[in-house]
């Protein structure tokens, strides 16, 4: 079987920190577990990404960070997301 193709343009770092995600101006949220990141990106596990929004604002209060992102692939267990400018 062959590897699947590297389609970031940038290394992630893995890491297992406690995120979450909010939208509907932070009426609705999920907890998350952000799986690796890097400046632009990260992975996000959880039980149920299938209601997760396009867009949301992540939030990982060990790192103090707090960005709009948008899902760039889903999993039945993951979400991808990138940074949005």
């Amino acid at each position: 079987m062959q590897a699947a193709q590297e389609r970031r343009t940038e290394p992630r770092q893995r890491v297992l920190k406690t995120g979450k995600i909010a939208f509907m101006d932070n009426k609705s949220s999920f907890d998350c577990t952000v799986r690796n990141r890097s400046a632009h990106g990260a992975r996000l596990r959880m039980a149920t990404p299938e209601f997760v929004p396009a867009n949301f604002i992540l939030h990982i209060p060990s790192d103090n960070f707090r960005a709009q992102v948008q899902v760039v692939n889903r999993t039945a267990t993951e979400i991808g997301v990138r940074l949005i400018a």
